[in-house]
């Protein structure tokens, strides 16, 4: 699991802090798959586009073993997530998936809470569902 309590400013540490290694490895995907150029620029503008998501903190990749699904994990993964989030003072959560072919998914997310708050097609073509959760406010002491 990944994410972050500041979408905007995560990108722009990251490519200061590995910017060699980002351009390597920018370098080697290119060399082996010119296409995506586009896709890269597009990230690359991702900053831009965090500021208009629909809150700062994203979960932005989750993952449970196949062997594992349907057990409950990734649940458990994304409740404790968001906790941790709530504990630092996010007040929502957002994140972004697949909007076609990707019923199960949507409909985990939409079970945990997540609210739909945006649809959007990305340059690529990718037809996207954006979703929203709003976390309960935890004081230091609770």
């Amino acid at each position: 699991m990944a994410g972050v309590t500041h979408q905007s400013g995560f990108y722009r540490r990251l490519i200061q802090k590995q910017k060699w290694a980002f351009a390597l490895a920018t370098l080697e995907a290119l060399l082996k798959r010119p296409a995506i150029a586009p896709r890269l620029v597009r990230a690359l503008r991702r900053p831009e586009e965090a500021q208009s998501a629909s809150a700062g903190a994203c979960l932005m990749s989750i993952a449970v073993h196949p062997q594992s699904e349907g057990k409950g994990m990734g649940s458990q993964l994304v409740e404790a997530f968001c906790e941790e989030l709530s504990q630092h003072g996010a007040s929502s959560i957002c994140l972004m998936t697949d909007r076609d072919n990707n019923d199960r998914i949507n409909r985990f997310y939409q079970r945990l809470g997540f609210q739909l708050s945006n649809t959007f097609i990305t340059p690529e073509g990718r037809a996207m569902n954006e979703y929203l959760m709003v976390l309960a406010k935890k004081t230091k002491n609770a």
